[in-house]
């Protein structure tokens, strides 16, 4: 069972609206390692934005987190531009101002680093639809910080467990997800949404168990996900 109802009705959707797919796919990692194995499933959270009540859903969720960790921030971060309408609606939900920050460079008007009102000295949450690596994260906190801001909380839906928590660990940060992989796939499995094969081949991935070409020895159907 799931740690709340909210969180429940967010993970049970996102197979419906092809937030969550399994398969053999080629993720962004692979322009740096094109040897490694294709990834058996595919999160692709930005479809979530599309769905106005299923947005609303994910932003109390991340709410959920502030409150039982007890974050402590002024303003909102969303990483560009997965995130932005999520933290657009968390923003009017906690009723906490949200600031933006520009990773392109800016050559018109008022060159900042950051769209909106703050301050220096603000403590801000970041926050990320989910992590795989922490690459987008530490960048976007490199911004943050050059402008005098402070941050000690990364906040997440779901984290991909393949080394992001370390990652930011190491720089310094707090990583908050609402569920990681593992828990999620064991959910998808226990409500036969996926099937147990399915749930072993994932399994075996995140551990570093797949070699590359694993799925052409794979019977068919094991990427199947029931409605």
């Amino acid at each position: 069972m799931l740690k709340s109802q909210s969180l429940t009705v967010v993970v049970d959707a996102l197979p419906g609206i092809g937030a969550f797919r399994l398969g053999a796919f080629t993720l962004k990692h692979h322009q740096e390692y094109p040897d490694a194995p294709l990834s058996p499933f595919y999160i692709d959270l930005r479809m979530i934005q599309s769905f106005p009540d299923l947005l609303e859903e994910t932003a109390r969720v991340y709410g959920e987190i502030i409150r039982e960790r007890e974050l402590d921030f002024r303003r909102l971060v969303p990483v560009p531009t997965a995130a932005v309408p999520i933290a657009s609606v968390m923003s009017v939900q906690l009723r906490k101002p949200m600031i933006s920050p520009r990773l392109d460079a800016k050559t018109h008007g008022l060159v900042r680093g950051i769209d909106g009102v703050f301050e220096p000295g603000d403590v801000v949450l970041v926050v990320d639809d989910l992590v795989t690596t922490a690459r987008s994260k530490l960048e976007v906190i490199e911004v943050l910080t050059a402008n005098e801001l402070t941050v000690w909380d990364v906040l997440v839906l779901l984290d991909r467990e393949q080394g992001g928590w370390e990652e930011l660990a190491a720089a310094g940060f707090n990583l908050h997800a609402a569920i990681g992989i593992r828990e999620l796939l064991a959910h998808y499995v226990e409500k036969r949404r996926i099937t147990t094969l399915a749930h072993h081949i994932c399994k075996v991935y995140l551990g570093g168990g797949l070699s590359k070409g694993w799925e052409a020895e794979v019977e068919e159907g094991w990427d199947q996900i029931a409605a």
